[in-house]
């Protein structure tokens, strides 16, 4: 390792450790794929911009596909790439006959020899160049099987960060959880790869802008400050959360590991100790709703439902229309043990918490997922069917 990435290692091992605690930074949003007239989007960087930030984004990159400049990041040099509200990271798309990735700095940098991986078809020597110019490499849409290409690498060692949901990567699993298969299986295998979300963006303009444009799906980040280095060094740490949109409901998940009544844990983070009973907490939380609605509550579905709901011998559409009418919307938090389904709670309200408890044993992890009703247009529905939101795990590495 040369001393230029040994030190950008060390300072960012310092920003993760310094976003770790609960309660040291704050959630922000933002989106990490999109694009412009620079490549195959329909509108300038200037629409894109103002787009973004009528939406009331934190943060935001345009990743216009490496192919269409010859490996020069012109957008980056626009200058209408700036903006007074978000921070912008700089992204662009390593685009691939076998699989894509977005790369992220902070600034600007040397794409040479990312344009030479990619001319190479080596995505582990696209890693290695990126890191080498203080560059994250997030795989794009790894499963898709809908007018993007699935990743056919096999996954480098030294991934930063994997989309897990892409707008139009929601469209084989609508009305069910998303089981994501490729991040669970990675997770399963003990490669610890946080997930994003990426709206991969394309169009402000035509019918497919009434249902697809940037903040679908919305990727949140714990930093400590608004900047391009801590929300790099948020998402690096699995400080992540995502929602279909900026201003839909977020799922937190935190955990008490050592029983004292303060969740100090949260996504990302990594239980270790021996093996003793973990209280879980999931929160719902809607930006602008501070108190839960009137109708508010909580219950678990027995154990026999949930193990229907995972083998898809009942369906979420069901579940929704046996549940009694209220004015608070309803929401299914599905706990995720180790990539299968393991609890499931009903919330009704915008906002809401729920706890479990657990003997956490050895490797594992815990996610979540949030089903429930988007409050969008139709047409919505065939994109996200009812997810509305997910966490990144929490690990456990326990001994007995």
């Amino acid at each position: 390792m040369n001393r230029a990435k040994l030190l950008w290692c060390i300072s960012l091992c310092i920003l993760v450790l310094s976003a770790g605690t609960v309660g040291a930074g704050t959630w922000y949003r933002g989106d990490l794929h999109a694009h412009s007239l620079y490549s195959d989007g329909d509108s300038s960087v200037a629409d894109m911009i103002a787009r973004a930030e009528s939406l009331g984004l934190d943060f935001f990159t345009l990743t216009d596909h490496d192919t269409s400049f010859g490996g020069n990041p012109r957008h980056w040099y626009d200058p209408d790439y700036a903006s007074d509200s978000m921070v912008l990271l700089y992204g662009i798309e390593w685009t691939t006959p076998y699989g894509h990735a977005n790369i992220w700095a902070a600034t600007p940098f040397s794409y040479e020899a990312l344009w030479q991986a990619n001319r190479n078809c080596d995505a582990q020597a696209a890693v290695t160049a990126a890191h080498e110019q203080h560059a994250f490499f997030s795989i794009n849409h790894p499963a898709s099987v809908i007018f993007s290409l699935p990743w056919q690498y096999m996954v480098p060692e030294g991934v930063d960060s994997i989309e897990v949901w892409n707008s139009l990567y929601r469209l084989p699993s609508r009305n069910r959880w998303a089981g994501h298969c490729v991040w669970d299986q990675l997770l399963q295998q003990g490669r610890r790869i946080p997930g994003v979300g990426g709206s991969d963006a394309h169009m402000l303009k035509g019918w497919m802008s009434l249902f697809w444009g940037p903040g679908n799906p919305t990727t949140w980040v714990y930093a400590e400050t608004l900047s391009a280095e801590a929300i790099l060094a948020g998402i690096a740490a699995g400080h992540v959360s995502i929602s279909y949109s900026p201003d839909a409901v977020r799922v937190e998940l935190s955990a008490d590991a050592d029983a004292d009544g303060v969740y100090e844990t949260m996504a990302g983070d990594t239980i270790t100790g021996q093996d003793h009973l973990v209280r879980f907490k999931v929160s719902l939380e809607t930006p602008g709703q501070e108190e839960p609605l009137r109708g508010w509550g909580t219950t678990e579905l027995e154990e026999t439902v949930v193990k229907k709901l995972a083998d898809c011998s009942l369906s979420v559409a069901d579940i929704f229309a046996i549940a009694s009418s209220s004015d608070a919307p309803l929401y299914l938090v599905g706990v995720f043990k180790n990539g299968y389904l393991f609890r499931v709670f009903c919330i009704r309200g915008c906002t809401g918490v729920c706890t479990f408890s657990d003997i956490a044993r050895g490797n594992s992890y815990y996610r979540v997922e949030v089903i429930g009703t988007p409050t969008v247009p139709p047409l919505h529905h065939l994109l996200y069917g009812h997810v509305i939101a997910l966490t990144n795990p929490i690990f456990v590495s326990l001994v007995e």
